[in-house]
């Protein structure tokens, strides 16, 4: 799509392209507001950016949602966090846990209670990035809780923990962690599950 390729073009960090890009966001086709709203990763958050990814967060597509959700997180935008709040009941799981990520980046002690109220109720990913955030956010006893959910039965849970182990594990953890996931590998039946355990052991080994 030619929309697709002028996005490509644009996603270069340059200040002069971002009326355009900010224009692309409100296409009609979800996979070009997603492509446009991702190529923001490349420019420096300035406040047009931060108000028009904090209004993609009602958007219809869910992609484009979670797309903005985890630019928030990476960018650390505290002024956000009301936000991220009120996305945690988003109808979207991957919505819901792309928000407790983004939570676990941004460092403010109150995602702690609002996390340890909802960690009881949650299963499956969310429960996964809710153990990540809660960790990265100095609560170092849910790690084992995180560990512990390579024994989950669906094997999207055991994906995505491979993976948030990969992106925010600290460095002196990381010797533990790989044990584990040798550890969950050697009993691990699915491809999906083995290719993301494999990537985050090798990812953390050569970090």
């Amino acid at each position: 799509m030619k929309k697709l390729v002028e996005i490509e073009n644009l996603a270069n960090g340059s200040c002069g392209n971002l009326d355009r890009l900010i224009e692309l966001t409100y296409d009609t086709d979800e996979e070009v507001r997603y492509r446009a709203f991702e190529a923001f990763e490349h420019f420096t958050p300035t406040d047009a950016i931060i108000n028009r990814v904090r209004n993609g967060l009602e958007d219809e597509d869910e992609l484009v949602r979670s797309t903005c959700i985890e630019l928030l997180g990476d960018w650390k935008d505290g002024n956000s966090t009301e936000n991220l709040y009120l996305a945690l009941s988003d109808e979207s799981e991957i919505v819901r846990s792309a928000t407790i990520t983004s939570l676990g980046q941004i460092s403010r002690k109150d995602t702690i209670w609002v996390l340890k109220q909802k960690l009881s109720n949650l299963r499956g990913i969310e429960r996964a990035s809710a153990a990540m955030a809660l960790y990265s956010l100095g609560e170092t006893n849910y790690l084992d809780e995180l560990l512990s959910l390579f024994d989950d039965k669906d094997y999207r849970t055991r994906c995505a923990t491979a993976n948030l182990i990969s992106r925010f594990i600290a460095d002196k953890d990381k010797a533990k962690v790989i044990t584990k996931m040798k550890q969950a590998l050697l009993k691990e039946k699915t491809a999906a599950t083995t290719s993301s355990l494999k990537d985050a052991i090798k990812a953390l080994a050569s970090n």
